[in-house]
């Protein structure tokens, strides 16, 4: 999100360690990571498409599925 009285604030979070960049450049840096993964991104319809022909390719279809689970 962006706030035009506000300036922009990256927060970093692992397992040691939490970090706030606030400087344009260090800020920059992710809003255009944010801005490709966005343009990269599946939409939700595709995203379950994708899903979905993965897991019959993977598992067959509902058939093999349910005799898999039955029959291990």
């Amino acid at each position: 999100m962006q706030f035009a009285e506000i300036r922009p604030v990256v927060y970093l979070e692992n397992a040691t360690t939490t970090v706030f960049l606030e400087e344009p450049e260090e800020t920059a840096t992710y809003e255009r990571i944010v801005t490709a993964l966005a343009e990269t991104a599946l939409s939700r319809e595709e995203s379950k498409e994708l899903i979905s022909t993965l897991a019959i390719e993977l598992y067959g279809g509902e058939d093999d599925l349910a005799d898999k689970q039955l029959h291990g």
